[in-house]
């Protein structure tokens, strides 16, 4: 038998440690932007985010464009729930941007359609927004005329505030020309408050002689209270000045609250003015329009957009917890276009689960028509 000689020991195989075995992860923007339209393309749109989300956030929005764009290229819907799947702000807002420039290059019904397909709130504003201005850019009247034509609902409402709202800051002439062609009443009055509060982000003046184009009562004050606001902070002299020239009484009142709230607090108010200590909202007697009450100024003064909403919804939920009549009265208090339809829905929910009675007697007064009425108390076993 052959001497094979002594037994060499054996090699053991390295062991990677188990980070080392991961794939690396991706470091370029044309990386990520592979990565995430694959996962986009599978349905997965939680990788997709989380891929995104592995860039600094400067360079984010830019992938997220071209992921949005590259999807349109191969389906216009699955870009549209590429970019819907993005969480709210910027991002989602570039996204849906995209994917509504695409829609509507192809075929606006097919855009409006995706803005009408409700999916959340944020998500809804953002869309519709998106579909609203990108529409107005190309036409604005015909915008305007596809959206009027559209079954009454919440999601016709906002795609008619928005783009008018965008329009008047694109050509404000053109737009005040169209407002009488708008149905009189509470439509002709939230769609021209959202022209006013967009005007008022560049043009406070023209802005003051809009507000005038409103009926006494809370929402010319409110309006004025935002034509302050945003006014005092472009120039502070001539928004005092205009204040201080208003005639006592519920509009001075409101423009001195905006004011106020533009400058942060109260305190320079009542040392200018010689206000007594209590500052903010009072009663006053030439008040009219909201039982002798200036309306205060929050975030219905704000520029109209998500923050905003998001805003107004914290107020809402704010007086809520307080109670549903005090929900009730900040409802009241609001401007035509922020009486929104979720709000008024989620106080009647909420109000007849805890006092049925009471909540019915505030419905028959706030709830039109009556067949949405009877919806919400079926729904609630009434």
């Amino acid at each position: 038998m052959a001497d094979v000689g002594p037994e060499r020991p054996r090699r053991m195989p390295t062991v990677l440690p188990a980070a080392a075995m991961e794939p690396k992860p991706a470091v370029t923007e044309r990386e990520v932007l592979a990565i995430a339209l694959a996962a986009a393309l599978r349905g997965e749109f939680g990788a997709m985010v989380r891929t995104i989300e592995t860039l600094p956030p400067e360079q984010r929005e830019g992938v997220v464009r071209s992921l949005v764009a590259a999807c349109a290229r191969q389906d216009l819907l699955a870009a549209g729930r590429v970019a819907q799947a993005l969480p709210p702000g910027p991002l989602l807002s570039g996204a849906t941007a995209v994917a509504a420039q695409a829609m509507l290059a192809h075929d606006p019904a097919v855009a409006v359609a995706w803005a009408l397909a409700s999916t959340s709130a944020a998500v809804d504003d953002a869309t519709r927004r998106a579909v609203a201005d990108g529409y107005v850019a190309r036409d604005p009247r015909a915008a305007l005329e596809q959206f009027g034509r559209l079954p009454a609902a919440q999601g016709r409402n906002q795609l008619i505030t928005y783009a008018a709202a965008d329009w008047v800051v694109r050509d404000a002439t053109a737009a005040l020309a169209w407002v009488p062609e708008v149905p009189a009443g509470d439509e002709r009055t939230r769609v021209l408050t959202a022209m006013i509060f967009s005007l008022a982000q560049t043009e406070p003046e023209r802005a003051v002689a809009w507000a005038n184009l409103l009926a006494e009562g809370r929402d010319r004050w409110l309006v004025l209270g935002a034509i302050a606001q945003t006014w005092v902070a472009r120039n502070a002299d001539q928004a005092w000045t205009w204040a201080r020239a208003l005639p006592g009484g519920a509009a001075r009142e409101s423009a001195l609250a905006g004011i106020e709230a533009g400058l942060g607090g109260a305190r320079l108010r009542r040392n200018l003015e010689g206000l007594p200590a209590g500052g903010g909202v009072r009663p006053t007697s030439g008040s009219s329009g909201a039982g002798g009450l200036t309306p205060a100024v929050g975030a219905s003064a704000m520029p109209f957009g998500l923050d905003r909403d998001q805003a107004l919804k914290r107020e809402f939920e704010d007086a809520l917890r307080e109670s549903p009549s005090r929900a009730a009265s900040w409802l009241a208090m609001q401007p035509v276009p922020d009486r929104r339809d979720e709000l008024v829905e989620e106080l009647a929910r909420r109000w007849l689960a805890i006092n049925p009675e009471a909540a019915q007697a505030w419905m028959d007064q706030t709830i039109r028509p009556p067949e949405r009425r009877e919806q919400l108390l079926r729904e609630a076993g009434r």
